[in-house]
């Protein structure tokens, strides 16, 4: 049962990566879309909030599986680690940046009107890069634990 149950939380970490990179990805090439989707009573945003949770609960679990694994050698904890420190990065930029407001598609202007339009695509931009860097280094994790499993 244990099997199956990792099992079930890699595949909701694969999935809720792909949704988080996908909303991503939309909301810097297209933030009208977001705007569109919205305006049809869909959230991307809340979808990509929703997967990034699910991001950080399986993959605490599996790491915390994977780490208790005698076999774990030192290129897969100084991998993980730079994934670490990328979620750990993300997460100062989500806090630290100004959030694009909701629908937002103009530069702003005026006291209080948020940050420019620019500043906040930068902001987007920049957690999709460090978004995807994680994601290929949990690719590359995934192909350092199976060659371990293999030898």
């Amino acid at each position: 049962m244990a099997d199956t149950l990792l099992a079930l939380m890699r595949a909701a970490h694969g999935l809720a990566a792909a949704l988080w990179l996908g909303v991503s990805v939309v909301g810097v090439l297209s933030p009208a879309a977001l705007a569109s989707a919205r305006a049809g009573g869909l959230s991307l945003r809340a979808l990509g909030r929703v997967s990034l949770g699910a991001l950080v609960v399986t993959g605490v679990v599996l790491m915390l599986d994977r780490l208790a694994d005698p076999a774990i050698g030192t290129l897969y904890v100084a991998l993980l680690g730079l994934k670490l420190a990328l979620v750990g990065a993300m997460g100062l930029a989500a806090l630290a940046l100004p959030a694009p407001a909701a629908g937002d598609a103009v530069a702003r202007a005026g006291p209080g009107a948020g940050p420019p339009r620019w500043v906040a695509l930068g902001r987007e931009r920049l957690l999709l890069a460090l978004g995807l860097g994680a994601f290929v280094l949990g690719s590359l994790l995934t192909s350092v634990y199976e060659s371990l499993l293999r030898a």
